[in-house]
């Protein structure tokens, strides 16, 4: 509520003075399924480290496997031109 009223406050004070508003703010797009859940994962991580249930050791070794994966990602697109399937095949 309080950002409403100040966001008002500021909206209404630069018609008042002739400042332009912008009015055709475009929505940020949506997270992909892939970058929501490595969010998810994430947040899960830091959870553990908050509460100590994951140990430095782990949270390093965790954070090397997503940095791997990553890697991983980029280098296979890079192969692919940019792109990536959703079917894996067994070599």
């Amino acid at each position: 509520m309080k950002k409403f009223i100040l966001t008002s406050m500021i909206a209404g004070s630069m018609f008042a003075i002739g400042l332009p508003a912008q009015t055709t703010a475009t929505p940020p797009a949506p997270k992909t399924r892939i970058a929501q859940r490595k969010e998810n994962q994430q947040d899960r991580i830091a959870q553990g480290v908050r509460s100590g249930q994951l140990t430095a050791g782990e949270t390093s070794k965790l954070e090397r496997k997503e940095s791997a994966l990553n890697k991983e990602t980029r280098a296979d697109r890079a192969a692919n031109g940019g792109k990536l399937t959703g079917t894996c095949q067994q070599v």
